[in-house]
């Protein structure tokens, strides 16, 4: 750990991958005792990606495993430290490999009214909470929990004190721009505004965790999770060539040109633009020739082209149809400068050929009034081109400190999301930046930071 001066790096850029362990469902039958099934996945996942990551980097790599230990997990598991005594061998490779260990704490309570959990943020019931996850991480581990994260986006000052108290070092809970989830209408107005939060590892003020104070703050560093926004440039733009309107209007002439060049081509590419609408430009897009690989789909507003994005996003209906793995869809936001109020003339067809997806072209029209840009945590389940385009904003700015993504130890489960998780891995693998990167611990983090 260092002392209390603002940090900042020169040279490599840290990269922490948080990955929650928890049960596969976060409203757990109370009456089962189910294996978590994702975290068993996760963690084979992750294994296999380290010597690739170490190869690509040419550094050692350290993931960070945040461990659910709460009173829900002790309601339903017997005991709050389940996971650590059923999978010691996993926790062991975990220590083994040098990654961090901490908590991850939920305020889930049992409503018998409701016969379902809820979360309760009762001050109190918290604390109960943190105590719960922190004793019982400190006698299963032999160890004082050094990182903690709370669940549901849940900061306070009280909180934060507690967990200090307990022995936490960082705590990296918060995702500046978001609010919490999930909790009773009662606490909707606990959660404060984080928009202006630094995004950089701090110690926080005692009377505002938002503010830094390094002289009279906390001894605990908060370590936000990257977030960025949802908006991107087209290409069009990043290449000085301007908006067209010449080609607008022209759709009935288009359908029947594209027409024929679909049906010359349908022995070898399927595919089908599902939506342009305020919040995504979406389809699917299929090589016959090679079933298990993304094809490269372009997607253009008239003539000029907007982006260019994988179809390798996993739809279960995809692979019930025989489209290979299933692993063929693709899903981009669209950017503020098209919620003009106009009509878009969306086309999207497959990259280095004339095939252009069944259903192209499709209008998009809305104003930015009706669909606001959002942000979004760098969470490895979501949209893989839109987070990959926030790791482009943040690499690119010389002021960034480090990465910081999560994922949920139930991705690998889940197919939709475990594509998303693989394509932006992969994504970062191939980054021209990639040998400037640093898979490290939290603390890690701070202790190899030069000081301003």
């Amino acid at each position: 750990m260092t002392d209390g001066r603002e940090i900042r790096l020169v040279k490599k850029t840290p990269v922490v991958i948080c990955i929650d362990v928890e049960p596969d469902e976060p409203l757990i039958d109370p009456r089962l005792q189910e294996p978590w099934s994702g975290f068993e996945t996760t963690f084979q996942f992750f294994s296999k990606l380290r010597p690739r990551l170490e190869a690509a980097t040419g550094k050692p790599i350290h993931f960070s495993w945040f461990l659910r230990m709460d009173p829900q997990i002790a309601d339903v598991y017997g005991t709050a430290d389940w996971v650590v005594t059923n999978y010691s061998s996993l926790i062991e490779k975990i220590r083994s490999a040098g990654d961090a260990l901490g908590l991850h704490i939920h305020a889930w309570r049992w409503k018998e009214s409701l016969a379902t959990w809820v979360v309760d943020l009762d001050q109190a019931w918290v604390n109960q909470c943190v105590r719960v996850g922190f004793e019982s991480f400190r006698t299963s581990l032999n160890q004082t929990c050094a990182y903690h994260r709370f669940g549901d986006l849940w900061t306070s000052d009280a909180t934060l004190a507690l967990v200090e108290e307990l022995g936490a070092q960082i705590d990296l809970t918060p995702e500046p721009g978001q609010r919490g989830c999930r909790a009773d209408e009662f606490f909707a107005d606990s959660f404060v505004d984080t928009n202006e939060m630094p995004r950089r590892p701090y110690r926080p003020s005692k009377s505002d965790f938002r503010n830094p104070d390094e002289l009279h703050g906390r001894k605990l560093w908060i370590m936000p999770m990257s977030t960025g926004s949802t908006d991107w440039l087209p290409e069009v733009f990043r290449n000085g060539n301007g908006s067209g309107d010449s080609a607008r209007g022209t759709i009935g002439t288009a359908r029947a040109r594209l027409r024929s060049t679909f049906d010359s081509m349908r022995g070898r590419y399927e595919g089908f633009l599902d939506r342009s609408d305020g919040e995504f430009i979406a389809g699917w897009a299929y090589d016959n020739s090679r079933p298990d690989a993304a094809v490269e789909v372009e997607i253009y507003d008239d003539q000029f082209l907007l982006a260019t994005t994988p179809a390798g996003i996993f739809r279960p209906d995809l692979l019930a149809k025989g489209k290979g793995n299933g692993k063929c869809c693709f899903n981009v936001g669209v950017p503020s400068c098209l919620k003009d109020g106009r009509a878009h003339s969306i086309r999207a067809k497959v990259k280095g050929t004339s095939f252009y997806l069944n259903n192209s072209p499709r209008e998009l029209k809305c104003r930015a009034a009706d669909s606001p840009t959002k942000y979004a945590t760098l969470n490895l389940s979501f949209d893989s081109w839109g987070l990959c385009r926030i790791i482009d904003r943040i690499l690119i700015n010389s002021e960034a400190n480090y990465l910081a993504l999560v994922v949920r130890s139930d991705v690998a489960a889940r197919p939709d999301q475990s594509s998303n998780m693989e394509q932006t891995l992969e994504y970062l693998l191939a980054h021209p930046s990639i040998t400037e990167l640093a898979f490290e611990t939290p603390a890690e983090v701070i202790a190899n930071a030069p000081l301003a």
